[in-house]
């Protein structure tokens, strides 16, 4: 339901490419960014997963912007853009066709493979920082209603009980997803208390 307790009914689907070094949508070497995002609307979603690294975030709020790569030919209006203006571009594009987003830390360290690590850190970005892409994240978005929800991390892995896994108790241990995402949702619900976690 809405803030005002409306049924809303989200159809959704998913495009990567900003997890994994691409720095925006996968696929855009062939297609058009424009026609693509119109197409998703036309098949009747309202609800585009937007997957993303905690390090590009982190880039982005430090003033760095990785160079997106996609057709210039094809999506010849992205000269000149960097990779978070492209973002914002998306954004409003969406908008335009009636889609809300969902942004979803992915992985920590941007790599196409990274969603296969089990935390939502690593040796190259720690818990911290990853807390600090989504507090940036939901700051930056608050005054959009665009952006409707966050994904705290795709899927970190409990499997097995090795070492290196995420566990779920009360504890405060370094990979306990329980207390790791109670302290994530705090920290983006504090930016902007209508997001959905």
């Amino acid at each position: 339901v809405d803030m005002n307790g409306n049924p809303v009914w989200l159809t959704g689907c998913n495009w990567f490419g900003y997890n994994t070094g691409t720095n925006c949508f996968d696929g855009l070497w062939a297609c058009d960014l424009d026609s693509s995002i119109t197409a998703i609307a036309d098949h009747g979603f309202n609800l585009l997963r937007i997957p993303i690294s905690t390090e590009l975030v982190n880039q982005w709020e430090d003033g760095e912007y990785p160079t997106a790569n996609y057709n210039h030919a094809t999506n010849y209006y992205l000269e000149n853009m960097n990779s978070l203006e492209i973002f914002d571009y998306v954004i409003g594009q969406c908008r335009a066709n009636g889609l809300k987003i969902m942004i979803d830390i992915h992985c920590a360290t941007t790599a196409s493979n990274g969603h296969q690590y089990p935390l939502w850190y690593d040796s190259n970005y720690s818990d911290e920082d990853w807390i600090e892409a989504l507090t940036w994240v939901a700051d930056y978005y608050k005054d959009d209603d665009t952006l409707i929800a966050l994904d705290l991390k795709n899927e970190p892995h409990g499997k097995n009980d090795g070492q290196g896994m995420a566990i779920w108790d009360d504890s405060t241990a370094d990979n306990n997803w329980k207390y790791a995402a109670e302290r994530g949702a705090a920290a983006c619900l504090e930016q902007n208390p209508n997001l959905l976690i």
